[in-house]
């Protein structure tokens, strides 16, 4: 029953005219008493009130929404976060976020990424405000113009440039008087290059392992636009090949014959995140390796390695790397780089000339010389100096947290827990959610990446498709990766997809990069869904992602495919 409301008057009645007595009558005594009692209830009552419309606002305003059967609020949201969390700081806490530091990155550096779970750092990294703010106090300090000149600014760019290819080799620990750095648009320009200007003859073989990226496929049309070669293979048979050879002291290859070839691998795979082997570098480079006579390159595609992994060029002795800035600082970007065994440069046969590469040259005549420096020969037209001097600034944030040894440690840390958390959540009927792709179970940091692939199987076992869960992904905030990324040999082989299904089935698929709208084919997947993690990515990121995929427990496809359809209309 609502009380009634007192004006301050009825509240606090006016004491009455003392009597002249010694002792005030029982009467007086036991209505001020009353009073007393009264106010404190009303103040209790008003109090309640007060709270319980504060609870009210602030449930409105809560970053938890109300659960969905398809999606689930952020992982801070559950009641058992907390345990969660102290769980994995004991297991995980001596080598995950560089002693506390990434919280506050994450607090005061990243305020792009609130709200939003992202885990596509295989596709790109992502940039703190520090950084930024380095850049543009950069800029607006110094003048930086074209460096095809000798004014002021173009001396200044040219110096920018010159320790910026000093501090990439810093970097990845190589000798300046080994390797040179050509600036290129990022990984898949390197690779072009070199396939367009690799000594190719009809005797040459371009030899590559199946989990390669489309950009290393590519190179491909270049050898048999020149009459080569190429054969395709696995990484574990050319182990067997070289413990075949090892066993049975078979000769090695090499020799005196002039012919070229070209064996291309990454460091990491991108679609799995499976690490390759380095030193089949030197195998192929000491005749261990290679069933044809003549001289192999290796070419190693490093882009999905450098922003997790240690590359030491003093250790290893690759031709080419090919690497991306973006992925590993995320800014900026269009930015990477061909890292050149300077040996290995004077094999090259490039042909078009332009700005910047040429010292002299005639109209009317086919004479010109070009410039002096290596890396000037292979640069075209006028470099992109102001992206350039970013590049330090990049390298200073993966330094801020300890280098890049810290890095991976700290990416192998969430990795290993968001293995383990999706190998363990299984449907009532026993069977697992998760359909996971690579070498996880291996737990060594040394052969896994922190990328994590897979799909989604129902109770009865039949497939989610992995373009609806994109697009669900999507509306929640929740950035990660579908199709095959890139990398049809790795994902057809997890898949145990036929290249007879996928040639049949080409013309149904969307004009876009990759076609990951088509998503299963008679009942079987033909993508995955891919998670990858980087240096800024956190325990509650990783959690995030855990609880949008645990409503599909114990959900039949068909549930779900009605779900979504109920969402969108």
């Amino acid at each position: 029953m609502e009380r009634e409301r007192r004006t301050p008057q009825q509240r606090a009645p006016k004491t009455p005219v003392q009597q002249p007595q010694q002792h005030p009558p029982p009467k007086k005594q036991t209505s001020s008493w009353r009073t007393i009692i009264l106010i404190s209830a009303l103040c209790f009552f008003v109090g309640f009130i007060g709270y319980l419309s504060y609870s009210l606002i602030h449930l409105n305003k809560s970053s938890c929404p109300p659960p969905s059967s398809v999606s689930a609020g952020p992982a801070s949201c559950s009641p058992d976060f907390t345990k969660r969390k102290q769980s994995f700081m004991n297991k995980y806490g001596d080598i995950y976020g560089y002693g506390g530091l990434i919280d506050e990155i994450r607090k005061t550096q990243m305020p792009h990424l609130k709200g939003q779970t992202y885990v596509d750092y295989t596709g790109s990294g992502v940039y703190q405000l520090g950084q930024l703010e380095a850049v543009m106090k950069d800029l607006k300090n110094h003048l930086y113009g074209n460096p095809h000149s000798i004014n002021p600014s173009s001396l200044a760019s040219e110096k920018v440039v010159k320790d910026a290819r000093l501090e990439v080799l810093r970097y990845f620990e190589a000798d300046p008087n080994e390797y040179t750095v050509i600036f290129t648009s990022g990984t898949t320009a390197s690779l072009k290059m070199i396939g367009e200007t690799f000594p190719w003859t009809s005797n040459s073989t371009f030899l590559y392992t199946r989990s390669n990226h489309n950009s290393v496929l590519g190179i491909r049309e270049y050898a048999l636009d020149k009459g080569a070669t190429f054969d395709c293979i696995d990484v574990s048979t050319l182990m067997s090949e070289y413990a075949a050879r090892t066993q049975s002291e078979l000769a090695k290859t090499g020799g005196t014959d002039d012919t070229m070839h070209l064996f291309a691998y990454p460091a990491e795979c991108n679609y799995s995140g499976e690490k390759f082997n380095l030193d089949l570098i030197e195998m192929f480079h000491n005749g261990s390796l290679g069933m044809k006579k003549g001289k192999y390159f290796v070419l190693l595609d490093a882009a999905a390695f450098v922003p997790t992994s240690r590359l030491n060029l003093t250790r290893y002795h690759p031709d080419f790397v090919g690497i991306s800035f973006y992925k590993m600082f995320g800014y900026p970007s269009g930015l990477g780089a061909l890292i050149i065994r300077n040996e290995a440069a004077q094999y090259l046969r490039k042909t078009f000339f332009s700005g910047g590469t040429v010292s002299l040259s005639v109209a009317d005549d086919t004479f010109y010389q070009w410039m002096p420096e290596l890396c000037q020969r292979f640069e075209d037209g006028t470099l992109p100096f102001l992206s350039i001097a970013a590049l330090r600034h990049g390298f200073n944030a993966l330094n801020s947290v300890g280098g890049i040894d810290e890095i991976t440690k700290h990416c192998f840390s969430l990795s290993d827990y968001l293995y383990n958390e999706m190998r363990n959540m299984k449907h009532d009927s026993g069977k697992p959610l998760f359909e996971i792709y690579g070498n996880h179970s291996a737990r060594d940091m040394h052969r896994q990446g922190p990328i994590l692939n897979f799909n989604l199987r129902d109770a009865d076992g039949e497939y989610f498709g992995f373009f609806d869960i994109s697009v669900l992904a999507a509306e929640k905030g929740i950035h990660l990766r579908t199709g095959c990324s890139c990398n049809p040999g790795a994902c057809y082989d997890f898949l145990h997809v036929p290249k007879s299904l996928i040639k049949n089935t080409v013309a149904h698929i969307a004009h876009n990069s990759c076609g990951e709208r088509l998503d299963i084919v008679s009942g079987h997947p033909i993508g995955s869904i891919r998670v990858s993690l980087g240096y800024l990515t956190t325990f509650e990121d990783v959690e995030n992602v855990l609880a949008f995929f645990k409503p599909f427990l114990n959900k039949t496809n068909q549930q779900f495919l009605d779900e979504v359809a109920l969402l969108h209309n």
